[in-house]
């Protein structure tokens, strides 16, 4: 089925993002110090890494919740547009240094335009809560725990992302989509069986 396919791809990504944020995070604390072009590249990593994370949180659980197909496409499109304008600000930093730089220290310094880089991914998770509980209240009474569980998805990363912004070199938004992984694989796979 295709939503297992997409379960599947999306924990794959979190797996792969997380081992970038490790690293990202090796460099960022100095842990790690191999040179200034090794933190520069996974600067990249982590905030594109967060980006499609995002992404393909965001088209999970779409079809997670069962939209009707009409409403799903939309979504999509609108997502793969959020998807791209948030890329193309972060390469942008590539012209204009004013997300990031890696300074002459090795040193990760944010620049003003780095909190769009979460605005973008906070916008994910209200958009999607937006949608849940529209479709919670709109089929009030059922007993389908669908609902329920997107919230719970949906506030882990949130959180997740929250703390990643107060603890910039804690792993907290990696570890977020890995937990999100966790309760997706719990609530849905095993309910299956």
């Amino acid at each position: 089925e295709m939503i297992d396919k997409e379960l599947s791809d999306l924990i794959s990504f979190f797996v792969v993002f997380s081992l970038v944020d490790g690293i990202w995070g090796l460099f960022f604390s100095r842990s790690l110090m191999i040179n200034r072009l090794g933190l520069w590249i996974f600067s990249y990593g982590f905030h594109m890494g967060s980006a499609i994370s995002a992404y393909m949180w965001a088209r999970y659980l779409i079809g997670y919740i069962r939209l009707e197909k009409k409403i799903r496409r939309a979504l999509n499109l609108f997502f793969s547009v959020f998807l791209g304008l948030q890329l193309l600000i972060i390469l942008s930093n590539l012209f204009t240094h004013k997300g990031f730089i890696s300074n002459e220290a090795a040193e990760y310094v944010t620049g003003p335009h780095r909190a769009y880089y979460f605005f973008f991914q906070f916008a994910y998770y209200i958009i999607i809560n937006l949608i849940v509980f529209y479709e919670l209240f709109k089929n009030r009474g059922t007993k389908d725990k669908r609902y329920l569980n997107a919230i719970i998805y949906s506030l882990i990363p949130l959180i997740g992302g929250i703390t990643q912004k107060i603890y910039p070199d804690g792993p907290m938004y990696s570890f977020s989509f890995m937990l999100t992984g966790v309760a997706i694989y719990t609530f849905n796979v095993t309910a299956q069986r």
